[in-house]
């Protein structure tokens, strides 16, 4: 970075974000442990952290590995710095490894938040905003959900998915981590469902974004039957996404996740992890029957994205077009 970087407006908004999301996103103490954990892909971001971070949090350390391995070198010692550190920041193009590992558990020490797919610029871009006022519109959502049995995604008259809603796993993910024990994806802004095991049905229209794929030039049609994708329709190569439905050898066709976009600075980019935010978009992620029972938040899995969609809770709309009516 040159030294009159300093003094460039872009840098000045990116220090601003930055301080912003230490002080409200992971509400880091200066007497506090600060990990950041990183790829080749995320470097620029994460230097641009550290170097911000170790202005105000003195201990503050990186721990770089490649994102070409699938298990990274000493990764049971990775582990154990995460274990041990206050707070735990996971900045990288993917999350491709060891998350049950890191799905840690409440009476552990550390809190910790990934920075997935996000570059430096979508960063400053969606974090510089009202991050209480977000965090109340996310949690109003998700009582609403808790508080109904069935919900029904629509995107036109001819296309609609429908399921049952397992109350118990009803999440609002914030982006916000204040406990230790608690984890979160930043930019915060979707609240989570996980359907009925075998409830989900229908016949829908994806219009948005495909992991591995981005936007496809037309809408691809997926098959819902038995809470599992049984049929894919596209006029065009979604190979990627397709071979994400298998990997390593599972059947990765059951819908474990629906999720709904509150956050008003999201876009749609095609990397559906950052896509999954944007405010009145869906999103349906589909996994396997390990990934089923393992937590909502789990960041490894496809997702497809759907725009201008109406969602119902038994019969009510609470999305209209794309637009939060609740």
């Amino acid at each position: 970075m040159k030294p009159n970087d300093s003094r460039k407006p872009s840098y000045k908004k990116c220090v601003r974000a930055i301080q912003m999301f230490f002080r409200e996103n992971l509400n880091l103490r200066k007497d506090e442990s600060f990990l950041i954990i990183t790829d080749e892909f995320a470097w620029d971001l994460s230097r641009r952290l550290w170097q911000i971070a170790i202005e105000k949090y003195p201990y503050t350390y990186v721990m770089a590995y490649s994102s070409h391995e699938s298990r990274p070198k000493k990764a049971d010692r990775l582990l154990a710095f995460i274990r041990n550190a206050d707070v735990t920041l996971f900045v990288a193009r993917e999350f491709p490894f060891l998350w049950e590992d890191f799905c840690i558990s409440n009476d552990s020490k550390t809190r910790w938040a990934g920075l997935i797919g996000i570059e430096a610029d979508q960063f400053i871009k969606l974090i510089d905003g009202d991050n209480k006022a977000l965090e109340h519109d996310t949690q109003k959502l998700r009582d609403v959900l808790t508080l109904g049995k069935r919900l029904t995604i629509q995107v036109d008259s001819d296309h609609s998915l429908s399921f049952e809603i397992q109350h118990l796993t009803c999440t609002a993910d914030t982006g916000i981590v204040q406990k230790y024990g608690e984890m979160s994806f930043p930019p915060g802004g979707r609240v989570l469902v996980r359907p009925v095991e075998g409830s989900a049905a229908g016949d829908l229209l994806i219009n948005g974004s495909l992991t591995a794929v981005g936007i496809p030039r037309s809408p691809v049609r997926f098959l819902i039957k038995g809470g599992r994708l049984v049929k894919i329709y596209s006029k065009e190569d979604i190979e990627a996404f397709r071979a994400l439905l298998r990997t390593k050898k599972r059947n990765r066709r059951t819908l474990v996740r629906v999720g709904i976009g509150l956050n008003p600075r999201g876009r749609m980019t095609g990397n559906t992890f950052i896509d999954e935010r944007a405010n009145g978009l869906v999103h349906l992620t589909f996994g396997d029957s390990a990934d089923y029972r393992s937590h909502i938040l789990n960041p490894t899995l496809p997702a497809a994205t759907l725009k201008k969609a109406t969602v119902k809770i038994d019969n009510k709309v609470i999305l209209k077009r794309g637009k939060l009516v609740v």
